[in-house]
């Protein structure tokens, strides 16, 4: 690493068109055009764009998100620190905080609310709900990783 230099951020592809979307069928088989007629599942799509393999001008060509769409069941998921900007992400840095929930529902830990967030089992209204008393779970910010 050549000293005071600053690595590029990371481009996330947000294959299903939204950083608040995500696949819900992980092993649907997708054809990308330009891959010679070979598929790829939901899950190795999703793997790809997470760890930064799929370049802006791969993301945006050949219908890639209107294919992902359709072939994986995009569906809402909450991040309980808050929308990404497109700048900045949000990421829980106390697992083990507990947040109360509203009418008698109880309380959940910090982790468990951002694995049903994840895994799409928590709707928009409860997300905004959720996002107002994250504070046990001391959110951090970071624009290290861009959603496009």
């Amino acid at each position: 690493t050549i000293e005071g230099a600053t690595s590029a951020p990371l481009f996330v592809c947000p294959i299903c068109g939204s950083a608040d979307l995500g696949i819900s069928n992980p092993t649907a088989s997708v054809d990308i055009p330009g891959l010679n007629g070979l598929s790829t599942t939901c899950q190795q799509l999703e793997d790809q764009a997470q760890q930064g393999s799929i370049d802006p001008d791969r993301c945006y060509q050949s219908n890639l998100q209107n294919l992902v769409q359709l072939a994986c069941g995009c569906s809402f998921r909450c991040n309980i620190c808050g929308p990404s900007d497109g700048d900045t992400v949000g990421e829980i840095t106390n697992p083990d905080g507990v947040v109360q929930l509203p009418l008698g529902q109880g309380e959940r830990t910090c982790a468990s609310l951002v694995e049903a967030g994840e895994a799409g089992d928590i709707n928009e209204e409860q997300c905004a709900f959720l996002q107002n008393v994250a504070g046990p779970c001391e959110c951090v910010y970071s624009n290290n990783i861009v959603v496009i």
